[in-house]
């Protein structure tokens, strides 16, 4: 489990990014928002409090559901086994690519994991790409994903971050 240390420099992170990610900048909305959607109530300087620790941690993203798209993607899990050396010319080559969604190390071997998505069309010539990179490694097609379990993750990470950090009110 993480010490209290560790638990408030997360905190730090988690509650400075919420009001940015969601464009929230006046405080009252702000605070309507954590209480709506995270069943929260924040001290009257709870986000101000966090915000300037965590500024460096933030950046801009897009999230996008790809089965909802109206598009013919494949998406495909790749898996190239480490022999516990770094490899930054592979995770670099990958994100050459372009089609690179995620991309995970491992710290014990140093596998390199990641999703990959193209327009269906496009998967040989991307299988081919991957085969030409020199490194022995694992394909297969992606069935079925849930991402929605990562908003459930934040939210209740951000909670206990936030008990953490003495951010709630009551």
């Amino acid at each position: 489990m993480f010490s209290r240390t560790d638990w408030s420099k997360s905190g730090r992170v988690v509650w400075a990014v919420l009001p940015f990610v969601c464009g929230l900048s006046a405080r009252p909305e702000r605070d309507a928002w954590l209480r709506n959607e995270l069943g929260v109530k924040l001290r009257s300087n709870g986000v101000e409090r966090a915000a300037p620790r965590a500024t460096s941690a933030l950046a801009p993203f897009v999230l996008i559901d790809e089965a909802k798209l109206p598009l013919d993607l494949a998406k495909v899990y790749v898996h190239f086994p480490g022999t516990g050396q770094r490899r930054p010319a592979l995770v670099e080559a990958l994100r050459g690519l372009g089609v690179v969604r995620q991309v995970l190390v491992t710290r014990s071997r140093r596998d390199v994991v990641c999703i990959l998505i193209c327009r269906a069309e496009d998967r040989h010539a991307l299988f081919d790409a991957v085969e030409h990179l020199g490194e022995p490694f694992v394909w297969d097609d992606v069935l079925d994903e849930d991402r929605s379990i990562e908003r459930e993750t934040w939210i209740a990470l951000s909670r206990r971050f936030a008990a953490a950090e003495d951010l709630l009110e009551g």
